[in-house]
């Protein structure tokens, strides 16, 4: 039965996750903000995905090295 009970949640876990990402891919083309919503899925599927794990670093990194990009140029004459 517990074992029952883990799947189901990684399930839910995956359908949630995914779902996010869906709509932030829309997001992406519509008003709204897209990229946050995707890494919300993405962190939501963390909690269950090593993969998932793997990708939330790398969207932190490319966020972290875009973010010190704009925040050079902004502080440049």
């Amino acid at each position: 039965m517990k074992s029952a009970l883990k799947h189901t949640k990684r399930v839910v876990i995956l359908v949630f996750g995914v779902t996010l990402i869906i709509i932030g891919g829309a997001l992406l083309v519509l008003p709204g903000p897209g990229i946050v919503v995707i890494i919300a899925g993405l962190a939501v599927l963390a909690t269950e995905f090593v993969w998932a794990q793997s990708l939330l670093d790398k969207a932190k990194h490319h966020y972290e090295k875009t973010k010190d990009k704009i925040t050079n140029k902004s502080n440049t004459p």
